[in-house]
């Protein structure tokens, strides 16, 4: 480490399970534990008591903070949380208390800090966005269950808000990946996690994961610098870069690397790492690709002072969003939708007739793969595109110095989904070496290559599968995975160059993503189908890294 870079002083475990006595769905466990953190900020205040975890002064004191025994230091550690409870919180004794506390921290000299963004997402307006007080029962019991899993109600859930079904399956799998039983340590869960939101310069995971690491005790040193990780851990990242540009380079050999010599990883242990990469990375295309605003309590989330707001900004910086167009824009424009519906009604209808034969079939595909062969290509480099720079630090900067495309891309190749498909390989193996991750990402897959709700912008009683398996075999096409009893000509017909533009854009370089991007492809759609588009995105995905880790693992086993 350079003896000149400033050590960074991360808040301890105790601090950030400050208000964890609030976690909780009984009103009256919730009720006392306000009353305990009203009184703790009193004493605080009239300048008694200790800080979380009882940590020196000269520990807590940052750039911002003067060294003194002042005990308001600790209150001032406390305010982004408490900002964030009072805004994002599905009870609503707990928004308005700490709301109340925080006029009351205000009137008594204390500087409050203030949410910086407006709403959930930069691209939603707040309006219709999924709020923490939904009136939909369904809808709210999920959003609480969310909350009580790690005491915050997450913008991303709130996003995901908008198809419950989705969520609930979400909520289950992450649950259980993060805090179920499994070979890894929690810690090494979440710090896994950071290195694979890190590979697409995802501050919204990358921020909530390193409080979840600390808050498991985690070597703050390690959120430092890679060079003071276990050497075990830092074997991962030749195959988390890879997972990110080239999964098909993915091969027994790997496995081999990580399962032999000192600091070995058990073969359980690597399906779950692979799994937790994965997850984090398909993820962070999820965040950039529906401009997921940062939290109240994140680095880039608050400010002092005057009262910013601004729903143009995302976790990254309002500057790539300048140039988006108004938010309804041509959302009233039905005639797209009614042309996409009377192609999608013909196709169905062709369907019924003679079946194409598999010479065709691939005759097509190449076809369509010699036609995108630039198109794919280009979404594959390294671009030399200045991106903003993030407000994290620490770890976020020297993982994107060391783990960031230091590599070339080399040619894709392409693989027969049948010959190592989901249903007939990857799900038996999951659950076999991560008992029960198999079952819950089958479920997860089953709910988004099924979710509709025949509609699409104002035209109702729509069949829309033919149009949701375009954009599913497109994506996997990107990642080199051919289904040979699809008709790839389908895809030109159905998906629009806009559309195909974004889920390039959104598959492989997530952090570039714009308003614009998202405005511009089907301006007709509303804001819950574009983030279904998004969620099976993410899930197609998520599935092609998933096939091509799990075929290296099954040849390096047998």
């Amino acid at each position: 480490m350079n003896g000149q870079e400033r050590v960074i002083a991360y808040r301890s475990a105790d601090s950030f399970a400050f208000f964890y006595g609030i976690c909780s769905s009984d009103d009256d466990t919730r009720s006392l534990a306000l009353n305990g953190i009203c009184e703790v900020f009193n004493r605080w205040l009239d300048g008694y008591g200790s800080p979380p975890g009882g940590r020196s002064i000269d520990v807590m004191c940052g750039s911002e903070y003067t060294c003194s025994s002042d005990p308001r230091i600790f209150i001032r550690e406390q305010l982004p949380d408490l900002l964030r409870l009072s805004i994002d919180c599905p009870f609503s004794d707990v928004r308005e208390r700490c709301s109340e506390i925080l006029s009351d921290l205000q009137s008594r000299g204390i500087e409050i800090p203030h949410k910086r963004f407006t709403g959930v997402s930069s691209f939603i307006p707040s309006a219709e966005a999924v709020s923490a007080d939904e009136t939909d029962k369904i809808t709210y019991k999920l959003l609480v269950m969310a909350y009580l899993q790690n005491n915050r109600l997450e913008h991303l859930f709130q996003v995901m808000a908008y198809h419950p079904p989705y969520l609930e399956c979400f909520l289950r799998t992450q649950q259980y990946l993060m805090r179920g039983d499994g070979p890894l340590p929690f810690n090494y869960r979440h710090y896994i996690a950071i290195m694979a939101s890190a590979q697409h310069k995802c501050t919204y995971l990358i921020n909530i994961q390193t409080s979840e690491y600390l808050l498991q005790c985690g070597d703050e040193h390690w959120l430092q610098s890679l060079e003071r990780i276990p050497s075990k851990l830092s074997k991962l990242s030749e195959v988390n870069e890879l997972l990110r540009y080239q999964p098909w380079l993915i091969s027994e050999k790997h496995i081999e690397k990580l399962a032999k010599g000192e600091d070995n990883w058990s073969i359980s242990e690597l399906m779950q790492a692979f799994v937790l990469l994965i997850h984090f990375q398909s993820l962070s295309s999820f965040v950039f690709g529906c401009g997921v605003n940062p939290e109240a309590d994140h680095p880039d989330g608050h400010v002092y002072g005057p009262t910013i707001t601004s729903e143009n900004s995302t976790n990254c910086d309002k500057e790539r969003l300048a140039n988006a167009p108004d938010e309804d824009q041509d959302r009233g424009n039905d005639n797209g939708v009614k042309l996409l519906v009377e192609r999608m009604t013909s196709l169905t209808e062709d369907c019924t007739g003679t079946g194409i034969s598999e010479e065709e079939l691939l005759q097509r595909f190449e076809k369509f793969e010699t036609a995108n062969a630039e198109l794919i290509a280009d979404c594959l480099q390294f671009s030399s595109m200045s991106l903003p720079s993030v407000h994290s630090e620490g770890l976020v900067n020297h993982l994107q110095q060391e783990l960031g495309g230091q590599e070339p891309i080399m040619k894709r190749s392409t693989y027969r989904f049948q010959d190592y498909s989901w249903e007939d390989h990857g799900y038996s193996l999951s659950n076999r070496l991560y008992l029960e991750i198999g079952t819950l990402l089958d479920e997860k897959l089953i709910v988004v290559q099924n979710l509709t709700y025949h509609t699409m912008g104002e035209s109702g009683c729509v069949d829309t599968s033919s149009f949701r398996q375009a954009i599913w075999n497109y994506v996997q096409c990107l990642y080199g995975i051919r289904h040979d009893d699809y008709d790839y000509d389908l895809v030109d017909r159905l998906l629009e160059e806009d559309l195909k533009s974004y889920i390039r854009i959104v598959s492989f370089h997530p952090e570039r993503v714009t308003k614009d991007d998202y405005s511009r492809f089907m301006p007709y759609l509303k804001h819950s189908e574009k983030v279904h588009i998004n969620l099976i995105l993410l899930e197609a995905r998520l599935q092609a890294q998933l096939l091509y880790s799990l075929r290296a693992i099954t040849r390096y086993m047998t």
